[in-house]
């Protein structure tokens, strides 16, 4: 309930600001919130068809299949016991939010879609060939397997698991990567493996520009 509220406040105030500043100050104003809301939140997903149970930092969870649980991380190292007994260890950053703890070590697709015209100014992701189980797939993309992948901003992916493409992006003149590249910005989209084999024919086809 309380974040409920508090994101709700902090909605409406969006809002306030984008009717007074417009659409481009009004993604800068989101990013910043962004950053304080969500920095540390976690996203620990099960793809799988059955329930995992791991242990992190030394306490038990367990995450039913096709389920994601939402966790708060702190900065700093820790340490995780997969679902097989392995110990994993991995570095969060005060930077990182929203990103994918990753127990069952799942391949996850990465696609990279390019906004506007022209010379790219943030990140470069050339075509490549890969696969993910049996299934090769040819595009701008990579895959991830780590038990930790790191979100910071919006790299390496600015829309999450459940988050759709956006069909327009502004320009963010906070972020280094975005100020002054107005003509053309890349942002990935993370995918769960049988998610993506559904989405890949027609994100290829806008990739070839079909």
């Amino acid at each position: 309930m309380k974040r409920f509220v508090k994101l709700f406040g902090i909605f409406t105030l969006l809002m306030s600001l984008l009717l007074i500043t417009g659409c481009g100050r009004y993604q800068a104003f989101k990013s910043v919130l962004d950053e304080i809301i969500y920095k540390g939140t976690t996203y620990v997903d099960n793809p799988t068809d059955a329930s995992v149970t791991f242990t992190l930092d030394g306490t038990s969870y367990t995450v039913d299949a096709h389920s994601v649980k939402e966790i708060d991380l702190k900065e700093g190292s820790h340490t995780l016991v997969t679902p097989k007994g392995e110990t994993k260890t991995f570095t969060v950053s005060q930077y990182d939010m929203k990103s994918i703890l990753n127990p069952t070590e799942t391949t996850y697709a990465i696609w990279y879609v390019q906004y506007g015209e022209g010379k790219v100014g943030n990140v470069q992701h050339g075509e490549v060939t890969t696969s993910i189980g049996n299934d090769v797939y040819v595009g701008p993309m990579t895959t991830r397997s780590d038990i930790y992948i790191a979100r910071r901003g919006k790299y390496p992916f600015r829309y999450g698991l459940d988050e759709p493409f956006e069909e327009v992006v502004y320009v963010n003149e906070r972020d280094p990567n975005e100020k002054g590249n107005p003509d053309a910005l890349v942002f990935g989209k993370i995918y769960r493996p049988k998610e993506f084999k559904e989405a890949y024919p027609k994100l290829y086809k806008e990739y070839l520009g079909e």
